[in-house]
Formats: C-alpha cells, structure tokens, sequence
C-alpha cells in the first residue's frame, strides 16, 4: 500500500489544541522531539518513538498503522521563525499537514496515476519494515522512487501499489516520467559567477535531475555541467568554465550539510552528453 512513508508539503490548519509555546529548536534532535510532541497531541496518535540515529519519528495511529516522518525542511522553518508561537504555529501546522496526508492516503481509493512522479531520494528509505517501496538506482546513494503527489502530501509506492495497478516496475516509472512532462514546468537558475541554485516549486527540484533536456541545453551554455542534488528542494549547479566555481559549490555544500534536515546526497555529478556521472 502507498502509505509506508509520507511527508508534509502543504500547510493546513491545526484541528487539535496546541502544546505550550515553543522556544528556539538548536538542533535537529531538538526538532525531532518536538515533532514526537506534537504527534501524541493529536487523538488519533497513541504512540511516538524517536530514532535519533535515522532522524526520523515513528508513530501508531489509533487504528494500529505505524508510519515513520522526518523532519524535512521543518527544523529550518522552526529555526527561522520570528517569535516562539510563530515557532508553535508553524510546528502544528506542519505535523498536522503530516497526518492529513496520512490519512487521506489510508481512506484512498487507489492511487491517481495522473499524480505519480519519479523522485530522488537517499536510497536509505527503500525500505519501511519489511515492505519494500518501489525504485531504481540512480546514482552512488541516490535511487529514484515513485510518489503520488497528493493535495496534503505525497505517498511513496511500494510494491503492494504495483500490483494493484496491473503495472510492471518499467512500465510505471515510464508513466511516472511522462506525467513529468505534461507539467510544462519551467525550472529556473538563480546565481552566477558559474554557480547557480534549481528553482522550481520547492517539491521537485531533484526530480528535474531526470529530464535530460534541461541539462543538454544547459550543456551547451557551459563547459561542463557539475551538479549536486542537497535535498529534494536544493539543486546546486556549477559551470567548471568559470573560474573558482567548483570551489564555492564545495563551500556551500560543507555550509549546508549540517543544516539540511533531510538531506540527499553529497555527491558531485557531470552530465555528460546524455546522462550523469559520479563527479571526482
């Protein structure tokens, strides 16, 4: 089922009485117990453990169903927040974003295979107990997995969802690709001096890793393309004809390793011609 892990991307209302203002989260660890908080506050929640090792919160719905979430860019908003009931609010409605979309994907019929999409994501989540979700290798610690992008969240499939679609693994990471494309999505570069930042929509950055168009004409703008995919949101790109701009991409990279919540990867990639590389 489609319901292993899921991740909040839209901000709702909380509908359950908030915990006592929040002061300043310091440390990732610091927004994981907040979460775990805040997930017993909701009634249909009866049990929350943290893994500080994964960076992950495990809870039990009141129906039995355990689910695992990750702090994602929670821990920066909680950070950046201007007051601690800010801090309070924008925790409530993060984790109640979380279970919105939980639950919409238990009470679903079946999955919208219009709103499926490839995304890159640490191959360390292929996995949730002993269900496997659906994906491929990409590249180094990178796989590709399947979502279903829904109005409160997105679902990752697993192979339960595969059968249930009559699909082979091929023939739904094609749909999946396809479905990409009638997006008409218009990525941007923001920077310079050879180094740019991939802006989309904040969801599906590092999917955009996978539409070769994007890269080849970027190719043939530059000498050669050195990409690294941070987080599913953060896309950094550098032009190596520029003088020092591998240099700053590695800068910001070691600035931002500690500082991304759910991090992907810290590979460097090159395009080349058609396809990425591992970049040494």
């Amino acid at each position: 089922m489609k319901r292993a892990i899921c991740f909040g991307i839209v901000l709702v209302i909380c509908t359950w009485a908030s915990i006592a203002a929040i002061t300043r989260a310091n440390t990732l660890n610091d927004t994981l117990r907040l979460m775990a908080r805040a997930f017993l506050a909701s009634p249909q929640i009866v049990e929350a453990e943290i893994d500080y090792s994964d960076k992950s919160v495990t809870f039990v719905t009141d129906t039995g169903e355990t689910f695992t979430s990750y702090p994602d860019n929670l821990h920066t908003m909680l950070q950046n927040a201007d007051s601690d009931k800010q801090r309070q609010d924008l925790l409530d409605e993060n984790v109640t974003n979380r279970l919105a979309s939980i639950f919409e994907a238990i009470t679903s019929d079946g999955v919208d295979i219009e709103r499926l999409f490839p995304a890159l994501r640490h191959k360390g989540i292929a996995r949730f107990g002993d269900r496997p979700l659906l994906s491929v290798p990409f590249i180094g610690d990178v796989s590709v997995f399947v979502i279903e992008d829904m109005p409160h969240g997105i679902s990752f499939l697993t192979q339960a969802d595969l059968d249930h679609l009559s699909l082979t693994q091929g023939a739904l990471f094609e749909r999946a690709m396809a479905n990409i494309y009638a997006q008409n999505w218009q990525p941007e570069f923001l920077g310079g001096d050879g180094l740019y930042v991939l802006r989309l929509d904040g969801n599906h950055e590092a999917t955009l890793m996978l539409v070769p168009e994007i890269w080849q004409q970027l190719d043939a703008q530059m000498k050669d393309v050195v990409a690294v995919v941070i987080a599913r949101d953060l896309v950094l790109v550098a032009d190596t004809g520029v003088d020092g701009a591998l240099t700053r991409l590695r800068d910001v990279l070691l600035k931002r390793e500690d500082t991304v919540s759910y991090p992907i990867s810290n590979q460097l990639l090159i395009w080349r011609k058609d396809h990425w590389a591992a970049f040494e």
